[in-house]
């Protein structure tokens, strides 16, 4: 390449290699990472290099030592080599209108302008007016989200990601007040826009959940995650069930009855991947080896009348005796 197109290559290099404020690189970082690239150069010219960039660019620098360090402005417009393109920025709007709950807030701020860019980049675009035509729904009553605050948000999440422990207030039912606990973070899990951490409790060995809105004056610590042995979050959602508050360690063969209704929804979703539908006279059985869970027993009383439970005996009889107390409640009142 000649002089000037050598220039501008290299110019392009930096521009590429300086991260958006809060973080910044110092001149010799960006020397170090020109030559990683096999662009020598000596520190002058980086220099020169960085000045022009900066009368151009919404750059800026702060003292580093006997040298400078450089950031792009955290409010500075995006710049794009090529252009952001309309499917990229309707999937920056769609993480910003259904994920931010699971970035960390440093992260969301680094993110701010590429959104700002993106709704610009979609009102001019055919998919502008996609996010009007999607939504995301619970299976449930639309119940209201409770509030985390900034401070809990931010210490947890920045906890979680250092992989630091964190000491807050959990609010204990039993007491109806806040214990301060000494919190190792292993996860976070989002369900029906509840957020929780999963982590371990002072010396216990065992993951628990714990609602961040019921975390009070987070501290963060300097002393590192004690995490547990082989803990896995994929393992702890899918093979434990933690979420589906699990009753026994094992599986149970369930054996259900349902209405037709019930049997066409379990063949468009079914409970496992053995799960058998049988028409028996009159009757539709279904057949599946599932987790024994507290959430299995809410969808069996959920679905009511449309459903009996055969098999186990002992869970067919615990959710008969929950269907008897619950018709009392119902029952004829005195006049």
């Amino acid at each position: 390449m000649g002089g000037q197109t050598d220039a501008i290559y290299r110019q392009w290099l930096v521009l590429s290699k300086i991260p958006r404020q809060p973080q910044f690189r110092s001149t010799t970082a960006l020397l170090d990472a020109l030559a990683s690239e096999g662009i020598e150069v000596d520190r002058r010219t980086l220099q020169r290099d960085l000045e022009r960039l900066a009368t151009l660019f919404p750059l800026v620098s702060e003292p580093d030592g006997p040298g400078l360090r450089w950031a792009w402005l955290q409010e500075g417009a995006v710049q794009e080599i090529p252009a952001m393109s309309p499917s990229t920025a309707l999937t920056f709007q769609l993480a910003r209108d259904h994920l931010a709950g699971l970035f960390p807030p440093s992260l969301m701020t680094v993110l701010a302008p590429y959104f700002g860019r993106s709704e610009a980049v979609l009102n001019e675009s055919h998919l502008g007016h996609w996010r009007n035509k999607v939504r995301l729904v619970d299976s449930g009553p639309d119940l209201g989200i409770p509030e985390v605050s900034a401070s809990v948000r931010d210490a947890a999440y920045q906890a979680l990601l250092e992989e630091r422990q964190l000491e807050a207030g959990y609010y204990s039912r039993r007491r109806g007040s806040h214990e301060r606990r000494r919190i190792h973070p292993l996860g976070l899990v989002g369900r029906d826009g509840v957020y929780y951490l999963v982590a371990k409790l002072d010396d216990r060995p065992d993951p628990r959940q714990l609602a961040l809105h019921r975390l009070d004056s987070p501290v963060v610590l300097d002393s590192p995650t004690q995490s547990p042995s082989g803990f896995d979050l994929d393992r702890y959602l899918t093979e434990e069930a933690a979420f589906h508050y699990p009753r026994s360690q094992g599986l149970i063969s369930l054996v259900l009855a349902v209405s037709s209704e019930v049997a066409f929804h379990l063949g468009e979703r079914p409970l496992a991947a053995d799960q058998a539908i049988d028409t028996e006279g009159d009757t539709v059985m279904v057949r599946a080896t599932v987790a024994d869970t507290e959430a299995l027993r809410w969808w069996l009383l959920g679905l009511g009348s449309s459903v009996r439970v055969v098999g186990p005996e002992a869970l067919r009889m615990e959710v008969a005796e929950r269907l008897r107390t619950a018709a009392k409640l119902y029952g004829p009142t005195a006049d």
